[in-house]
């Protein structure tokens, strides 16, 4: 199943305790000794932010380029 977490799932519920749930903080924490920057949540918030504000540039640039009345 390409990147499914079956197999991975399996070895963690080995090494913790069952009852612990399986995240995606295990999976960076096993992977990276120190994870890397870009996969902290306010870098995904700074570059979210930074998308919508080209995305409103550009809107904004084509608004006053073309006339809206004919």
């Amino acid at each position: 199943m390409g990147n499914a977490a079956g197999p991975y799932q399996a070895v963690v519920f080995e090494l913790h305790e069952a009852g612990q749930s399986l995240t995606n903080v295990l999976v960076v924490e096993s992977t990276f000794p120190i994870p890397p920057a870009y996969l902290h949540p306010l870098l995904g918030g700074v570059v979210l932010v930074g998308w919508c504000a080209i995305v409103w540039m550009i809107l904004l640039s084509v608004i006053k380029e073309r006339p809206t009345s004919r």
